[in-house]
């Protein structure tokens, strides 16, 4: 008997240290009107959202609920009224959550098309309102009830949710944030609309602080959409009220899908709009650290390719943008946040720390605008790691007017001290270093540059210098990179690099176009991926 009761004492505490260490379950909070409702046909859909296995949710549409009055696996269908395949933005949230955090979480929505907040509006669907005027609620009772409060049905549910299903879960849980959009039916009445969407947004954020006892729900962070300007019942008034609330509340953040476009009906998101209003919303969470986050700060430091030259929109086009987007589509990737610092025509010198070791004498380093950008982007999005990815290396081994040729042994001291440099500042980043990709081997450049059989040879042999540079900087944060991008253009140049003129009128291929920038962006990507899966202890597949 003693042997007895000392087990389950030992499993009673077994039982408390698991429940006191274990995560609490996110939940979130979702309403609306009729984008948030959902209105994309399930066949628009089936291309981007697998079935979902931990997304468990209760939605409220209108004058009651609609799933079984409890969680249920999350779906499109509104079983009650057999309206099969309706989807919204939330479901790409729901998808991003699932990979992100790999365990149940919870919803808890209520929707309804055509509904304003301002109760003087008088198209409202069936006269139901969003409003939080204290006056008009006080006459009121939830749709659910038989009233015309959508905010009443919507805080009943919360309730319902907890005190039935959440208050029991061993782990606990959490309200990481309210989603919202809406605005199309206020468009006659958005003068007012900032003062009514803030008064709602603290009504709920109240509800929960006196529902739960906790006083960190006061400043719930609330995730918005503005309405499409192509929208037909898009008012400026409102969009206005929605900035002027995202300055005014650090708490609330606004996601502008001011051009996205609309079904037919020029009302309702096409699929990529939703799918764009979804995934803009998980990366918030992920930056706020809402979710579990596996996102990363990239500082991407080259020459002219880096750059993005010859691209008429290289802020996307240009290989940090693209390898950032396509790092992000990955498996257990969330945000890649970067920074561009690429400088058309420049040498492993020009990013030398100190001025006076810049050859040729005269020239600028450009290392304080690596640093200030980098900085930016460390503040801009804080507790993230940071990867430096560097490919430089073809100016340097080309015979310049000024310079000669940068000697392997030049080449790997330069690199040594840009990094050592870089890591003095962020100790904590990691650098990855990328062999320069192939370009012809005979031109002139109209600013004197000559390129021979010698530069070919010379990138060969800064590469194999890599090993070297990464032991005599700090262990385990140098990372020898991606080598193949330079055997892809060898075979490629003549559909992945731009023809150009040299000096001489003659054709040469250096830099890529549209299509090669998205090729040597994912060979970065793949470069990039170890490191990143290192950081995060990823076990990422399937990649290139």
């Amino acid at each position: 008997m003693r042997r007895l009761l000392m087990t389950i004492v030992l499993l009673m505490g077994m039982t408390i240290l698991l429940g006191a260490t274990e995560k609490p379950a996110t939940v979130i909070i979702v309403a609306g009107q009729s984008n948030t409702d959902g209105r994309v046909p399930a066949e628009e859909f089936d291309e981007y959202i697998p079935p979902l296995r931990h997304c468990q949710w209760r939605w409220g549409s209108g004058e009651a609920e609609r799933t079984q009055g409890r969680f249920e696996p999350f779906s499109p269908t509104d079983k009650s009224q057999r309206r099969f395949g309706k989807w919204a933005y939330d479901a790409f949230v729901y998808q991003l959550l699932e990979q992100s955090l790999d365990e149940d979480f919870y919803v808890v929505k209520w929707s309804q098309g055509g509904t304003a907040i301002d109760t003087l509006v008088q198209h409202s669907t069936n006269h139901n309102y969003w409003c939080a005027d204290g006056q008009w609620l006080s006459r009121q009772k939830s749709t659910a009830k038989g009233g015309h409060s959508l905010l009443l049905s919507f805080e009943e549910l919360i309730g319902q949710s907890i005190d039935e299903q959440l208050n029991q879960l061993p782990q606990g849980y959490h309200i990481a944030a309210f989603l919202w959009h809406q605005g199309e039916s206020d468009y006659q009445n958005g003068q007012h609309y900032k003062e009514n969407l803030q008064r709602m947004v603290n009504h709920v954020r109240q509800y929960l602080v006196r529902k739960t006892g906790d006083e960190s729900y006061a400043q719930l962070p609330f995730i918005f959409g503005t309405v499409s300007e192509r929208n037909r019942m898009f008012s400026r008034e409102v969009k206005q009220g929605m900035r002027q609330l995202a300055a005014e509340d650090k708490n609330c953040h606004l996601i502008d899908m001011g051009s996205a476009p609309l079904l037919s009906d020029k009302l309702h998101f096409t699929a990529p709009s939703a799918m764009q209003l979804g995934t803009a919303i998980y990366q918030k969470m992920a930056e706020l650290g809402l979710v579990g986050s596996k996102s990363a700060n990239v500082v991407f430091i080259g020459n002219s390719i880096t750059y993005g030259a010859l691209h008429q929109q290289r802020e996307t086009t240009a290989p940090p943008a693209q390898c950032a987007k396509w790092l992000s589509g990955q498996q257990d990737i969330d945000t890649i946040f970067f920074k561009n610092c690429g400088r058309s025509g420049r040498t492993t010198y020009h990013f030398l720390p100190r001025q006076a070791d810049v050859i040729p004498a005269g020239d600028k380093t450009y290392f304080g605008d690596v640093v200030a950008k980098t900085r930016d982007l460390v503040e801009a999005h804080p507790g993230l790691p940071l990867v430096f990815s560097i490919m430089l290396g073809t100016n340097d081994a080309v015979e310049r007017p000024r310079n000669a040729h940068t000697s392997p042994e030049d080449y790997a001291r330069n690199l040594t001290v840009i990094i050592d440099s870089l890591l003095v500042l962020w100790p904590d980043a990691h650098v990855v270093l990328n062999k320069p990709i192939w370009n012809s081997s005979d031109y002139v450049t109209k600013g004197g540059s000559i390129a021979t059989e010698t530069c070919m040879r010379l990138l060969a042999e800064y590469y194999d210098m890599f090993p070297q540079v990464a032991a005599h900087c700090k262990a385990g944060h140098v990372h020898v990179g991606d080598s193949k991008a330079y055997d892809y253009f060898a075979t490629h140049w003549q559909t992945d690099l731009n023809e150009e003129k040299d000096a001489r009128g003659k054709s040469y291929w250096l830099h890529p176009n549209e299509q090669g920038a998205e090729r040597l962006a994912q060979f970065w990507g793949q470069a990039l991926l170890p490191v990143l899966r290192g950081l995060y202890n990823l076990h990422i597949d399937g990649f290139l």
